[in-house]
């Protein structure tokens, strides 16, 4: 499948290219930071939504597969901007992925109804089977819900000093807020709500010494 070859190279796109931050790289983007955030905010946004449309599970284990790596690893300077393109990916297809998630405990019925309304927004193709839609969200939520978890664990992350990441991570938390509310995994809603407070104090820590500095 075309979107399941293309994820990978989408991904990596979505990588603050290390020219932009101060780290060192064998090649200078030819970019500046805001054009970077504009290319991806605008057509990268985009492309990764269709793509994530076509493949949703595969899009999603491929996110969190990858946040789960990057926190169970030692951390390289390289590593919270790898971590900041992955939470990237997974907020811009939140909208959608968050009612996916959401559809893990709904009713037949209401797996029925989605069902249909996927069927019909598909014309030419064959009906899309319920039991892949319950599947799909019960894999969705599973998957959201590790994640989180997987973060709320991850102890490089106070080493990670990156402000992009804390944004991101902060941005990701809001995307998802209503699944969070209501998923049934147990323990996700306190972990997310602990990575909240954690980046508050964070950023808070680093105002601190920005004002002891400028003092």
């Amino acid at each position: 499948d075309l979107s399941t070859r293309l994820l990978p190279l989408l991904q990596s796109k979505a990588i603050t290219p290390p020219s932009l931050v101060g780290l060192s790289s064998h090649h200078d983007a030819d970019i500046d930071f805001h054009e970077f955030e504009r290319f991806r905010e605008s057509q990268l946004a985009e492309i990764l939504s269709t793509c994530y449309i076509n493949c949703r599970s595969y899009y999603i284990d491929s996110c969190c597969m990858a946040i789960e790596e990057f926190c169970s690893v030692a951390p390289s300077p390289h590593t919270s901007f790898q971590m900041e393109a992955a939470l990237f990916c997974l907020c811009t297809v939140s909208i959608d992925a968050s009612k996916r998630a959401l559809l893990a405990d709904a009713s037949p019925a209401a797996i029925k109804a989605v069902a249909k309304a996927l069927s019909s927004q598909q014309p030419g193709i064959l009906d899309v089977d319920e039991t892949v839609v319950s599947d799909d969200a019960k894999n969705h939520d599973e998957k959201l819900a590790k994640c989180i978890m997987e973060i709320s664990k991850c102890q490089a992350i106070s080493s990670f000093n990156n402000p992009l990441f804390l944004s991101q991570l902060c941005r990701l938390l809001g995307a998802y807020a209503l699944w969070l509310s209501k998923t049934k995994k147990e323990g996700v809603l306190d972990a997310a709500a602990s990575l909240a407070l954690s980046c508050f104090n964070e950023a808070a820590s680093h105002v601190g010494q920005t004002t002891d500095t400028t003092d």
